[in-house]
C-alpha cells in the first residue's frame, strides 16, 4: 500500500488526519490531509454538524476545549462566535464563505484574544403549589 495524501484513504501512520482526495482546499480537510478551518468535529468534511458544534460552544452547551480554536474561529477575529457558526454553515451548503482568510484580517495590535463570546438568559418561574 502506498502512503499518499490525496488517495481518499486516511493514513494516521503517515501523519494524515483526514484524506478526501484534495478536491477543495476549504472543505474541512486540507491538501496536507490535516483537519481544516471550520471542521469543528474533525471528520475531514465541512457539514452542518460543524456549525452546530461551534454554536454549542458559543451558548455554553459544550466546553470550548471541544472545539479547537484554530478550527472554530473561522473569521479570525479572536473569538468563537455565532458569526463563525454561520460562515461554516454557509460553506457546508456550498454558499460563498471565506474561512480563515488571513488576507481579510485586520489587526490593531500584536495581541490576540482567545475568548469565547456568549450570552446567558435566565427566566424565573413561579413555584408550584
Amino acid at each position: 500500500m502506498t502512503l499518499c495524501c490525496g488517495n481518499q484513504v486516511p493514513e494516521p501512520a503517515a501523519g494524515e488526519q483526514c484524506d478526501d482526495g484534495n478536491q477543495v482546499e476549504t472543505d474541512g480537510c486540507s491538501a496536507d490531509c490535516l483537519f481544516g478551518c471550520g471542521d469543528a468535529n474533525q471528520t475531514g468534511a465541512l457539514t452542518s454538524d460543524d456549525a452546530l458544534r461551534i454554536l454549542a460552544v458559543v451558548v455554553g452547551a459544550l466546553d470550548v476545549s471541544s472545539c479547537p480554536f484554530a478550527l472554530c474561529d473561522v473569521d479570525l477575529d479572536g473569538a468563537i462566535t455565532v458569526a463563525d457558526a454561520l460562515l461554516v454553515l454557509r460553506a457546508a451548503v456550498d454558499l460563498p464563505a471565506e474561512l480563515c482568510d488571513v488576507s481579510t484580517v485586520r489587526f490593531s495590535d500584536t495581541t490576540t484574544s482567545t475568548t469565547v463570546s456568549s450570552t446567558t438568559t435566565s427566566t424565573s418561574l413561579p413555584a408550584l403549589p
